[in-house]
């Protein structure tokens, strides 16, 4: 990465850049007491191999940046926010993406309030809202603060303690979903540790204070904005993402089931793939067509033909929808995380090999909540040049899930109607959303269709709940069969009425 100290107002601010200074620019912000390096390198190279200009700095008090005695800082909330723009500025760029974590998405707010001309668009990633503290979201777990209550009995000048101690914070900070990475963090924290003089300056961001007279004026925020939320961040809690989506006037959520507060390496492509559209040249936050709706306070939903641009949004929603699913489990294996990345590489390789898909999604506040796939009469069956191009991808799932996954599209394949039929499937909806009347909608909607054509519809379901699901629009079971080992039933739909 290139290196530059910006020198503004007696405050030297140190970045660093990757990627073509010609491309769209991501000003990388991140969280209170944290430099730059915990934007890994690697993850900042990767967003700018999507074609991004990519600029990371130090906060005060952290990293190479100006550092000020513990206790000794008179800069506020506001300084820090206003340092951002000093990095737009040194790089005489008039106007970048934002790209905050924890703090630095608050911060990325406040700069879009002061300073609105030089921004893009907001993605907040484990954040909260620039507002006043409410009573009614979920507090920080107490074991965050019951861990950091042990930094002062350590000595920070012991390299082995005080990057230990961070391996810990991060540990506490991790959620379910991922196995916690500890050389990651182990690296990155003694990479930490070297670049700062004292580490004892950062916790100066802990007197910073709220940004006074900013405060809950989120809705004259009118640039696009991304809302990146873990559901197990002990930090600061999911219904803090949902605060903060609801109180800026176009944003859309992005959920990361059972993420913590936290950049986890798995993470990263669904973040990087989210960020990459969010940030398009000209782009706007995605607007919903037609009207819908369902229960439980989800708000508006409409439900829609998807778009090529959303593909992987929706393979990401359909790896974490159906990562569970029992004919997952047989064929990639017990290791959930491993079922994740097999699942996505599959639905990723099935959008390029079945062109001919007609896919159905459901959106939500413009964020992609959950989506079938819909294959139109004569195309549910692979043909010989769409199995090729599907066999690299097979084959990179190693040879024994290869193996079980050709057994489970030939069990599958045998049953398949020889009448002329729509094939309804894959679909998901959100892990963290199921249940909430989402697959109910996009159901109702592909049935319509088929009525509308007159057209038979046909599914497969390893699930017998789902049997029961489906069975309330009109699908009824036309064979049952154990595939790879488990029970599969095969569901047929004649139309209701017959369109003109």
């Amino acid at each position: 990465m290139i290196t530059t100290d910006i020198e503004t107002n007696g405050v030297s601010l140190h970045c660093e850049t990757v990627g073509e200074p010609t491309d769209p620019p991501v000003l990388l912000i991140m969280g209170a007491m944290s430099s730059a390096v915990w934007w890994p390198e690697e993850f900042c190279r990767q967003l700018a191999g999507r074609g991004r200009y990519v600029i990371r700095y130090d906060h005060r008090d952290t990293g190479k940046s100006t550092s000020y005695g513990p206790g000794e800082a008179s800069y506020t909330v506001e300084d820090l926010a206003d340092d951002a723009v000093r990095v737009l500025n040194g790089y005489e760029l008039d106007r970048a993406h934002l790209v905050g974590m924890s703090l630095g998405g608050y911060l990325a707010q406040l700069v879009a309030l002061k300073h609105p001309g030089h921004v893009l668009t907001l993605t907040l990633i484990a954040s909260e809202r620039l507002a006043l503290a409410d009573p009614e979201l979920s507090v920080m777990d107490p074991s965050v603060g019951a861990y950091h209550a042990r930094a002062a009995e350590l000595d920070w000048s012991d390299r082995d303690a005080v990057v230990s101690y961070q391996v810990g914070a991060w540990r506490i900070n991790s959620g379910s979903a991922h196995t916690f990475d500890e050389p990651a963090i182990r690296a990155l924290a003694e990479a930490d540790f070297d670049r700062t003089p004292d580490p004892r300056a950062a916790y100066n961001h802990a007197d910073l204070g709220d940004a006074v007279g900013w405060v809950d004026r989120l809705d004259e925020i009118d640039v696009p904005a991304l809302v990146v939320h873990g559901t197990e961040d002990p930090v600061l809690p999911y219904s803090h993402a949902l605060a903060l989506e609801t109180a800026l006037p176009n944003a859309s959520l992005f959920t990361l089931e059972g993420t913590g507060h936290e950049l986890h390496r798995a993470d990263w492509p669904a973040i990087l793939d989210s960020v990459e559209q969010h940030t398009v040249p000209g782009a706007k936050s995605p607007v919903t067509e037609g009207a819908g709706g369902a229960g439980h306070g989800l708000g508006a939903i409409s439900v829609r033909d998807l778009r090529p641009e959303e593909i992987p949004e929706a393979v990401a929603v359909l790896a974490r929808g159906m990562r569970d699913n029992p004919l997952h489990v047989a064929a990639y294996g017990q290791d959930a995380e491993r079922r994740l990345r097999c699942h996505a590489r599959l639905m990723r390789a099935l959008f390029r090999a079945f062109s001919d898909q007609q896919p159905i999604c459901a959106i939500r506040g413009g964020t992609l909540v959950g989506v079938t796939g819909v294959a139109p009469a004569g195309t549910c069956q692979a043909t010989p040049m769409q199995r090729l191009r599907l066999l690299p991808s097979l084959t990179a799932l190693g040879p024994r899930t290869a193996a079980r996954m050709g057994s489970w599209i030939s069990g599958w394949a045998k049953h398949d109607p020889h009448e002329a039929h729509v094939h309804l499937g894959p679909l998901a909806v959100d892990a963290h959303l199921q249940g909430q009347g989402i697959g109910s909608l996009i159901v109702q909607e592909h049935c319509r269709r088929l009525d509308s054509a007159g057209e038979v519809g046909y599914l497969e379901t390893d699930k017998r709940e789902n049997v029961r699901f489906y069975a309330r629009f009109g699908f009824e079971v036309i064979a049952e069969e154990p595939v790879i080992g488990v029970p599969n039933w095969f569901m047929r739909r004649e139309p209701t009425f017959v369109g003109s």
